[in-house]
């Protein structure tokens, strides 16, 4: 490469500038796929899972306090408003664990899911059953079970639907972290890459040269 003119050196130079720039035109390219999927993935799994499972957590605590005014009260009428309150919101929590299910697409979130299923139905059955007692107005038994029955079933649903909030909150984070450690690597080594089959060509190109120049050399000698 000592050998070289100016002219051919600023060729090559430039010649090296393109092939690198098209090297990280056909990287960033062929990662476009990428980038759909896990875009894919955050707004059709990880946001509506949070959402879909967070409006069910909120649900679950509104209907725990109706159970407790359920109890307190001593007229038929609130009774009944309490109850139709309960039924709804245990509708709305059905149709959202058919939403959430609907965007399902890892196994640990699968696992974590059939997880609450059984949980949410033992504490709408011993709802139920304190529910019972407080419209037979025996108060004193309804407070008594849903001291001792109804809140470890309560603690136990809302425990479990939080370790899937937080696996979905999770996975939001992991996959645009995951994606750019994996970008910035392969875009690293396809730079260097480019660069050492750029310098690769230049040290050959030398040796060519100096081969030449030292034939040439032979030749004038010999004549």
């Amino acid at each position: 490469m000592k050998n070289w003119t100016i002219g051919k050196r600023i060729i090559f130079g430039f010649a090296c500038l393109i092939f690198i720039s098209i090297s990280l035109g056909l990287f960033a390219y062929s990662h476009l796929s990428e980038v759909s999927k896990s875009s894919k993935a955050i707004v059709s799994d990880a946001l509506p899972g949070v959402y879909y499972i967070g409006r069910i957590e909120s649900n679950l605590r509104q209907a725990q306090v109706l159970v407790f005014k359920h109890i307190m009260s001593e007229a038929k009428e609130e009774m009944v408003q309490f109850d139709g309150e309960i039924a709804g919101i245990s509708r709305t929590n059905e149709q959202m664990l058919i939403d959430y299910e609907k965007t399902i697409s890892r196994p640990k979130d699968r696992e974590l899911f059939e997880q609450v299923k059984p949980a949410l139905a033992n504490y709408r059955q011993l709802r139920e059953e304190v529910l019972k007692l407080s419209r037979e107005q025996k108060q004193k038994e309804a407070f008594e079970a849903a001291k001792v029955q109804l809140k470890p079933a309560y603690d136990r649903i809302t425990g479990t639907i939080e370790a899937l909030i937080q696996f979905n909150k999770e996975a939001r984070m992991k996959w645009p972290r995951a994606f750019y450690r994996r970008s910035r690597t392969r875009k690293l080594e396809s730079g260097s890459d480019s660069a050492s089959r750029c310098w690769q060509a230049s040290e050959s190109a030398s040796s060519s040269s100096a081969a030449h120049a030292g034939s040439e050399h032979v030749g004038h000698g010999a004549g």
